[in-house]
């Protein structure tokens, strides 16, 4: 019954169309945080809940390292349909932490420390965590000084 309504399509129309729908669906997801608006009151409640909240009511995720984010510092937040960056700015404003929106999720860091020393004015860069990797490279031999195949280092 559908085909009458529908002349009939030859391929290259069938996967202009199927394309253009799908980059349409794109468009639309890679909009979601630019278009989406927010209103949030809270009273002295910790970043965490405001968190927790935002999460709820949008389909914003927070990623973070527990350990680098204070999540019991209290806020105040009064806000109507707003931005999720205006969110985060006022949210985040005077603390040390940056935060990076990706589609849907907000990536929060610690703000690396540029300030200057004041005995002598050389930047000093954060520590960074983890371990430090090296690449060592060159040829494992047997007693006699041949060339092992296949020999790979394991560090302990």
């Amino acid at each position: 019954m559908l085909y009458r309504l529908f002349p009939k399509l030859d391929l290259k129309m069938k996967l202009t169309t199927f394309l253009l729908i799908v980059s349409l669906f794109e468009i639309q997801a890679n909009t979601y945080a630019q278009g989406t608006k927010l209103t949030l009151e809270f009273d002295n409640v910790p970043v965490e809940q405001v968190f927790s909240e935002i999460e709820a009511i949008s389909e914003f995720r927070f990623l973070y390292e527990s350990a680098q984010i204070d999540l019991d510092r209290r806020v105040t937040l009064r806000l109507k349909k707003r931005k999720i960056s205006e969110v985060l700015a006022l949210l985040f404003d005077n603390t040390n932490i940056g935060y990076k929106t990706v589609d849907r999720q907000v990536i929060l860091t610690k703000k690396i420390d540029t300030s200057l020393s004041p005995k002598n004015d050389t930047v000093h860069p954060r520590k960074e965590l983890g371990p430090v990797q090296f690449q060592v490279s060159g040829v494992i031999t047997d007693a006699d000084g041949v060339p092992l195949p296949g020999a790979n280092i394991v560090e302990k």
